[in-house]
């Protein structure tokens, strides 16, 4: 008996020794793969605002992420390399999520009842993990989720630990550290963390002294960086959030009562059901790791529960306990934003998937552990093998798509924002996507000190009072005590009218504002708005200027708007992000729309130009500026329609309207140049414009009907159908 014991303990002596191995593996192995692809610049999201705020000593917006930004503090010293150096961060958080989960699985798998296979375990956990799409895109940039999914697989570790031995009190100690961590960091994370410390104080059995002793662990662990977001708070920094001088201040902004309180978002328009919810969450599961993984999961479940030793049962416990809990809680209460796959907002949601997905890749470590127990004895050193050969296969087959050390998407947005504003403009944004690269090119590398830039998501509040010296050339602010951030509201229109009124004059070379910054319906002919304004389609912006301005030389405006276009061209040398290489839903492809956007909206503007003059009765002598705005309509609201329709690129405005618009640029065209080629024969001069050629006509021609006949199969019933049939019939 003696011998057979000691055999036995030797046995789960090496194969903890192995597990241990498996998981450092796993570990360095994904900080590989991430630092290999982390990005080089800053990406999209919350990206560029939390670089801004570590950069600049801001606050992030709520609940402020402190333990973040002191993070960042740390290994972004240099503010001109802080978006580099923050990517290595998130690689490196992300290796010791891989690390955490393998470990936690490896220690779950020694407790079942054969109590081997930890190599196992480790390898499936943190491989079915490392190979993860979206936790491994977290791990690449500087964002918040990959520390997040670091302090939920140490969660998961501590448990298991203290799952077969909760009489050790160095993983409770950890476990609180960990609670304090998450609290300072992502609320979301405590539903994780929280019910996994509640089995572990219920395994715990301490008295009254020990818990205190966590508590005050878990404090001082949330407290410190709590604090550094008040000190950081003391000055108003250009674009930070909220006022931490007051307990109120404080509290409003932790509890993110601005954001809307135990909500995604302040909105709960457009919101579905748990069922739908939880549907989503299992699709998006499915495309993560694969039915294996998730089948494994249920084994590990289910081995665990049904277990004869204590310890696993107490794993399997904690861990499918803070599955089911967080899948209900977070489904059923804090998630309300849209869910409709694809888009912004599903993508949003599935940030918050990973948290359960950690979850699920455990308890599939555990499950291939069970499974390997029950095969004959050749079968899981070669499964082990096997297991190693699917995740090195998968990670090839996903480089491509995730490596973004050569993706700079986002910032060269950010820097084409700024290029289309003269020295010393004010620049004025909306959107995330307009705003975050923008700000952390000027925060962080210095880019256009000149420029005095403003959020219309912040200014608002009335806490952004405090900034108002930051910005001296501010001639006049708003009232904003009945504003609002809807861009298709009136109190929105108001705001941003009120901003141009009052500083037009203290901005000699223009205000420019987002060009998802207005609610397109709103927009009339030649830009006209709100009636004392035209919004000049300007590359990524609209140039607000005074209505008579536009009517008076519209042709020059034009030009100009034409111009942007050339730079806005020339910044994205190789093209705009496409569906073919990025996922419809991300910020690059949010990227791609504003920029088939400001192609879509100059050439709509170039459109309602020709219509203009038209209108106006059209002579000889204007014919060469009606053809020239004709051919900038057409070149430019073809391609962004054609691209939208077949899905190679995105684009705000409705398909049809995209497509009804450039069908009118062709077929008006079509009737310019056949004008244009006659008077050109009868010796009219065109000027610096071309004069019109049998050719171009033929090849418009084609253009044009080609577009109404695709137009007329879809839009049948538009009321502009049977002009477009006389066009096919006569052409």
């Amino acid at each position: 008996m003696g011998k057979k014991s000691t055999s036995r303990k030797q046995a789960l002596q090496s194969d903890d020794d192995a597990a241990r191995a498996a998981a450092a593996a796993c570990g360095v192995s994904a900080s590989v793969v991430y630092a290999l692809t982390a990005a080089a610049s800053v990406g999209g999201g919350d990206s560029g605002e939390l670089l801004a705020e570590a950069c600049v000593g801001g606050v992030a917006h709520p609940p402020g992420y402190g333990l973040w930004l002191e993070l960042a503090n740390i290994f972004a010293l240099d503010p001109t390399r802080a978006a580099r150096r923050a990517s290595l961060m998130s690689a490196l958080c992300g290796a010791a999520a891989v690390w955490g989960c393998a470990r936690a699985a490896a220690t779950w798998a020694r407790h079942l009842d054969e109590g081997r296979h930890g190599a196992i375990a480790a390898v499936v956990a943190g491989g079915a993990l490392l190979a993860s799409p979206l936790p491994w895109e977290y791990a690449t940039h500087a964002e918040v989720f990959a520390l997040n999914n670091a302090l939920v697989a140490f969660g998961i570790w501590c448990a298991a630990a203290l799952a077969a031995h909760p009489r050790d009190r160095r993983p409770a100690r950890f476990a609180a550290l960990l609670v304090g961590c998450c609290a300072a960091h992502q609320h979301a994370s405590l539903l994780t963390a929280a019910p996994l410390a509640a089995f572990a104080v219920a395994w715990l059995r301490a008295g009254p002294l020990f818990m205190l002793e966590l508590f005050a662990v878990a404090v001082a662990a949330w407290a410190y960086p709590t604090y550094k977001l008040t000190e950081r708070s003391a000055a108003a920094t250009e674009g930070s959030w909220g006022d931490l001088t007051t307990a109120r201040g404080v509290f409003t902004h932790l509890t993110r009562y601005e954001y809307g309180t135990f909500r995604l978002g302040a909105s709960a328009a457009g919101t579905a059901g748990l069922r739908p919810r939880v549907l989503a969450y299992f699709t998006w599961s499915l495309d993560q790791t694969g039915a294996t993984v998730l089948a494994l999961a249920l084994v590990g479940a289910g081995a665990g529960a049904l277990s004869k030793n204590r310890p696993a049962r107490r794993a399997a416990r904690a861990v499918s306990g803070a599955w089911t809990l967080y899948t209900l809680l977070w489904h059923g209460i804090w998630s309300n934003l849209p869910i409709h796959e694809p888009s912004m907002a599903y993508e949003v949601h599935a940030r918050f998937w990973m948290q359960p997905h950690l979850l699920v890749c455990v308890m599939a470590g555990a499950g291939a552990a069970a499974v390997a127990a029950r095969a004959p004895k050749p079968l899981p050193a070669a499964a082990l093998a096997l297991c190693v050969c699917v995740v090195a296969s998968r990670v090839a087959a996903l480089w491509p798509a995730l490596d973004f050390s050569v993706v700079a998407a986002l910032a060269t947005h950010g820097a084409a924002a700024l290029a289309a504003v003269p020295e010393g403009g004010l620049l004025l944004s909306h959107t995330d996507l307009h705003w975050n690269p923008a700000r952390y090119l000027r925060a962080c590398e210095g880019a256009r000190p000149d420029v005095t830039h403003l959020s219309l998501q912040l200014l608002p509040y009335p806490w952004f009072a405090r900034q108002h010296p930051l910005h001296p050339r501010m001639k006049r602010w708003p009232d904003v005590a009945a504003a609002s951030t809807d861009p298709a509201t009136e109190r929105y229109e108001r705001l941003v009218e009120d901003v141009a009124t009052g500083n037009l004059d203290a901005f000699p070379a223009g205000i420019y504002l987002d060009i998802h910054g207005v609610h397109e319906p709103h927009i009339g002919r030649l830009g006209s708005w709100r009636g004392r304004w035209n919004l000049v389609p300007w590359g990524l912006h609209y140039r607000i200027v005074a209505a008579g301005a536009v009517q008076g030389d519209a042709g020059e405006w034009l030009a100009r708007s034409l111009a942007e276009i050339d730079r806005l061209k020339a910044a994205y040398e190789g093209g705009p992000p496409s569906p073919d290489r990025f996922r419809v839903g991300s910020w690059e492809i949010a990227a791609g729309a504003a920029y088939n956007d400001a192609h879509y909206q100059t050439g709509l503007f170039a459109l309602t130009l020709a219509q203009e003059l038209r209108a106006s009765g059209l002579v000889p002598e204007g014919v060469p500026a009606y053809v020239a705005a004709l051919r900038a309509a057409r070149r430019l609201t073809g391609p962004a329609a054609d691209a939208a329709a077949s899905h190679r690129a995105h684009l705000s405005s409705p398909a049809g309207d995209a497509a009804k618009n450039a069908l009118l640029a062709a077929v008006s065209l079509h009737g310019a140049l056949a004008a244009g080629r006659d008077l050109a024969a009868r010796g009219l001069p065109f000027g610096n414009v071309d004069a019109p050629t049998d050719a171009e006509l033929a090849n418009v021609t084609l253009d044009a009907r080609r577009r109404a006949q695709r137009f007329l199969e879809v839009h049948g019933d538009d009321v502009d159908a049977d002009v477009f049939r006389r066009f096919l019939a006569g052409a």
